[in-house]
């Protein structure tokens, strides 16, 4: 039987075990564990992931937008404010030809790194393929992840040690513990109504639109400011393109924009080649944009400085000049709330939510619309529009909330006002806009050509 001397020492030795590891979780939680957000949602896509946080920490509350994706950053930053470690989420609107093995040996091969380790994480909705990259010579690591999503759109998770005091390992896998993705998002319906759309068939398409069509923007004081006019046409030209639309947008003082586009696209939408020219504020530019048969677009800048970009357009993504035809489509659907991206000649893409609302009626002198479609892009612009139909499904005007600003730069004293789009003639706009007379002639007489 033990004595009560050796009792005692075996109860103060497993106390002093107790405590020792007692200490060691509040020294890894003090110097090594991390805190993390709630989880950051990105309602766009039915995404939400987790951040770290707290005083060391420049973390965003919310998903920001830029260069054709949604993006969410967090940086660590030592006592003398430098950057010691760093998280990155990005979520692509467009699709990247490479699988994601060959994203993530670009990767390696773009730092000049070499490969720690590589595995794959399954998660509801996506599949992340990641590699752990080591710089030699430095304490620069990182861990890089990627999936393709359903619907052709792109995510890349990353953290990044830059200094000692910051386990890029541990954050990177909590993260995409974290990780969730909503399958069934209005996403999903922009995903599945664009299908329909574009299986319906240009021809079809252009039967049922009304062209050309031709709007008349009106100003906040009831002046004219500018229009859109769009023409369409069946032509016979070298296969696969059966059809051609020729655009011109015009918006006088204070907003100084000119666009004029010519578009060649086939049956399906899957094929087209698109040529415009920018003119705001007295800077030119223009673009020429190829969707090619294996489904790769090609940028080009064809102004200086000239620029070359390819990428896969989204499932759920059209070009900005089938955009009035895809609205009214989406109005005729049984969808209340829908997501979808459009591509605009510069490459620009667009994410849109598009809901179905009550009309509001900004002037009492206004037919009264029978439905209305609230539309907010939820790219840096901030704008906002409502469609107006009438009984017949017809877009009879739209409503377009617009900052006032000088050059288009938007700060917190920049004022916004409602331009009123409505329904016009073509000989309207003559005579409303003497000093694009010529233009909207030639647009117009090009229909009886092909």
């Amino acid at each position: 039987m033990k004595s009560i001397k050796e009792l005692k020492s075996q109860l103060s030795f497993f106390a002093f075990l107790c405590v020792a590891v007692l200490v060691a979780g509040f020294l890894m939680v003090v110097f090594s564990g991390v805190k993390y957000s709630e989880p950051v949602k990105l309602e766009y896509a039915g995404l939400s992931i987790v951040v770290p946080e707290g005083p060391q920490w420049d973390s965003q509350e919310q998903w920001r937008y830029g260069d054709n994706s949604f993006y969410l950053t967090s940086t660590l930053r030592d006592s003398k404010g430098m950057p010691s470690g760093s998280v990155l989420c990005r979520y692509w609107l467009l699709d990247k030809k490479a699988s994601p093995q060959e994203l993530l040996s670009k990767k390696v091969s773009e730092l000049s790194g070499e490969t720690l380790q590589h595995g794959r994480t399954e998660k509801p909705g996506c599949i992340i393929d990641w590699m752990n990259i080591k710089i030699p010579k430095t304490t620069y690591e990182i861990y890089y992840g990627v999936s393709k999503l359903t619907g052709s759109h792109l995510l890349e998770i990353e953290t990044q040690k830059i200094d000692t005091g910051f386990d890029a390992g541990e954050v990177f896998k909590t993260l995409l513990k974290h990780l969730r993705l909503d399958v069934k998002s209005p996403l999903q319906n922009g995903i599945d109504i664009v299908e329909q759309f574009k299986n319906k068939g240009s021809s079809q398409l252009l039967d049922e639109f009304e062209s050309p069509s031709a709007f008349l923007v009106i100003n906040s004081q009831d002046s004219p400011l500018g229009f859109i006019l769009e023409v369409f046409s069946k032509v016979h030209t070298t296969k696969p393109y059966i059809f051609k639309a020729d655009v011109l947008y015009y918006l006088r003082e204070p907003y100084n924009h000119r666009e004029s586009a010519l578009f060649y696209g086939d049956e399906g939408i899957k094929e087209y080649i698109w040529r415009s020219e920018r003119n705001t504020y007295g800077r030119k530019t223009e673009f020429q944009t190829v969707l090619d048969e294996e489904g790769v677009i090609t940028l080009t800048k064809l102004s200086l400085p000239p620029i070359e970009k390819t990428f896969q357009p989204s499932l759920s993504s059209v070009p900005e000049v089938f955009s009035d035809m895809l609205v009214s489509y989406i109005h005729e659907s049984d969808f209340d709330k829908v997501n979808v991206e459009i591509i605009e000649s510069n490459g620009k893409i667009i994410p849109m939510n598009i809901v179905r609302t009550e009309p509001e009626i900004t002037k009492p002198d206004l037919e009264k619309p029978a439905y209305a479609l609230q539309i907010n892009f939820l790219d840096d612009s901030g704008l906002s529009q409502q469609i107006h139909f009438d009984e017949n499904g017809k877009t009879i005007r739209e409503l377009l909330s617009i900052p006032v600003s000088k050059r288009g730069f938007l700060s917190s004293s920049t004022s916004w006002e409602t331009l009123t789009f409505v329904r016009s003639k073509a000989e309207t706009l003559v005579n409303q806009f003497p000093e694009q007379a010529e233009h909207i002639l030639q647009k117009i007489e090009q229909v009886s050509v092909n």
